[in-house]
């Protein structure tokens, strides 16, 4: 998780670092469409990225709550079998 803080940390520092700079003018390909797609491309690769390290939080937000949950279960299940349990004396 420290991994993933600095990563997204870095990030945005680029990010803020790209956007007060000075940036030089795009490559022209011929075709606007194939320009614009150049543009948005290097946008959209931010944007999977802040996606990408924000699911990574969600999931271990997620399989805490899943594990705490399951323990929780396990717990009462076990309660449960160790009442109903059969002992030979039972028998009697």
């Amino acid at each position: 998780m420290t991994v993933g803080l600095i990563a997204g940390a870095l990030l945005i520092l680029r990010l803020i670092t790209k956007l007060r700079s000075e940036q030089p003018p795009h490559a022209k390909t011929g075709s606007a469409v194939l320009d614009k797609a150049g543009v948005w491309a290097h946008w959209a690769f931010y944007v999977v990225i802040l996606l990408i390290g924000n699911w990574a939080c969600c999931c271990r937000t997620l399989s805490s709550i899943l594990a705490k949950g399951r323990a929780i279960f396990t717990h009462v299940v076990w309660q449960t079998v160790l009442k109903l349990r059969w002992s030979p004396q039972d028998a009697g």
